[in-house]
């Protein structure tokens, strides 16, 4: 379902993203889900709240890297809500996460656990409390 949520909220972002100009600030709000669904899809655990955490881990291409490494410089400088010549690299790795992602079908496969048990513990706990 996570997975899902984050696939749609890349094509929402993804418009922002199309223009010859392109604030800086937008590319954020597309990279960030497509590399956390990378990150899911390869089964790494919980997603890293840093981006560059994220970056570092997924990027494999030394030209991506380098075009977000200065998007994020970009964004420690205070420039995010800046805005600047669409910057290629960047979009065609966009267009192509998105076009391999749009036929995807994700499906929840996280061991669920089960929490009766926690439950039971916690309404025991509660009438002994209460009682």
């Amino acid at each position: 379902m996570v997975l899902f949520f984050l696939k749609k909220w890349c094509w929402f972002r993804l418009t922002k993203t199309r223009g010859e100009r392109v604030w800086v600030k937008k590319y954020f709000y597309v990279l960030r889900p497509l590399l956390a669904i990378n990150w899911l899809e390869q089964e790494l655990g919980v997603v890293p709240t840093e981006f560059k955490v994220m970056v570092d881990r997924m990027v494999t291409s030394p030209e991506l890297k380098q075009a977000i490494d200065a998007l994020i410089g970009a964004k420690e400088q205070g420039q995010e809500l800046d805005d600047g010549p669409r910057i290629p690299v960047i979009s065609e790795f966009i267009d192509e996460e998105m076009t391999r992602l749009e036929g995807k079908q994700f499906s929840d496969t996280s061991d669920k656990q089960p929490v009766e048990g926690l439950n039971a513990l916690f309404r025991s706990a509660l009438v002994e409390v209460w009682s």
